[in-house]
């Protein structure tokens, strides 16, 4: 972390903690940070595991408008200037944004909005919980030579809390994840860590130790960079092969762009108010899974004509073969009345 992300304070002022993946730390993070009458700031669409995850809490939560780069400093700083503080309502206490392959829609924040969004927390008092698992696995990097900054790089206030993971560029299942932020933060954080979990599992790290160590070692990065640019490569190469698969099959019937980074295509279907019926239709009857966009929506009763596909898992051979299908199913589902 202090090698990849430079930190404007002193080593003394921040700290770092090791949990059972970051989904288990962004849980405990939402319950120390935010109060049941408490606003979240997330963007309109969002990681549905984040959702879960602040639901218990019981605050409000607010999305901000997205387009195609990303969460809108200039939507966000309009909600913020013009926000109702009558009847005892509060200003947002934090912002939950994933800046980098943003799940599910593929965005990713530039230098410049990361910027922006900064200052608006300084300005207007919150805290940003930098959840960042595909920092890695920026296509952008492949094609632009700019050097990336990150909410935690420009935390001179310290006020974010970043949070990363092995899973996306090992294996999901060693559950090996981590925050870092500043030390009274992370002090609470180990508390309650410790009263629950009570620790990471010591085997996945034991695991992890020996499968990093010679890759990112005291004298040389050289194994770690090219381990992660050979598995940044592959989803990328995935995204190509899914491209050619929407161009040919689904034109006319869906709009997208191309992700920034990541595993996933965020698809707008043409002919339809809400997704979640197709979905569904979909999977019982044609055995091809996505995730409908309601279910990444900060209103849980928003209407949404997207849908998310995940390219990470599935064969390569089969990738073409199932977009037609889901191509078909949706030129059948769209016919049929009263279904839009």
């Amino acid at each position: 972390m202090a090698q990849e992300h430079t930190y404007p304070h002193a080593d003394s002022a921040w700290e770092f903690i090791i949990g059972n993946g970051s989904q288990d730390l962004l849980q405990r993070i939402f319950d120390i940070v935010l109060d049941p009458n408490d606003s979240l700031l997330v963007d309109e669409y969002t990681y549905s595991g984040a959702l879960a995850a602040v639901w218990p809490v019981g605050c409000k939560l607010v999305g901000v408008p997205m387009d195609e780069f990303g969460l809108d400093p200039v939507a966000l700083e309009f909600m913020l200037s013009t926000w109702e503080t009558t009847d005892g309502k509060k200003m947002p206490k934090a912002l939950y944004v994933i800046p980098v392959a943003q799940n599910p829609t593929g965005t990713s924040l530039s230098n410049e909005r990361k910027t922006k969004i900064y200052q608006l927390a300084c300005t207007y008092n919150f805290v940003i919980i930098e959840d960042d698992p595909y920092w890695n696995l920026n296509f952008l990097e492949l094609e632009d030579g700019t050097k990336r900054t990150t909410f935690w790089s420009l935390d001179v206030e310290q006020r974010v809390v970043r949070l990363e993971s092995l899973s996306k560029i090992t294996a999901v299942g060693y559950r090996v994840g981590w925050a870092c932020g500043p030390k009274k933060v992370i002090e609470k954080l180990s508390y309650d860590l410790e009263a629950g979990a009570q620790s990471g599992s010591g085997i996945a790290q034991l695991v992890m130790h020996e499968l990093l160590e010679p890759l990112l070692n005291k004298t040389s990065h050289q194994g770690w960079h090219k381990h992660v640019s050979k598995i940044r490569k592959t989803y990328y190469d995935r995204w190509l092969i899914v491209s050619a698969a929407l161009q040919q099959h689904l034109t006319g019937l869906a709009e997208w762009k191309a992700p920034r980074g990541g595993m996933f295509a965020w698809i707008k279907l043409l002919h339809l108010k809400d997704s979640r019926a197709f979905v569904k239709t979909l999977a019982e009857k044609h055995h091809v899974l996505t995730v409908p966009g309601a279910a990444f929506s900060a209103d849980p009763n928003a209407e949404s004509p997207h849908i998310r596909l995940s390219f990470s898992f599935c064969n390569t051979t089969a990738i073409e073969p199932a977009i037609a299908t889901l191509a078909a199913a949706l030129k059948l589902y769209s016919s049929v009345p009263n279904q839009s």
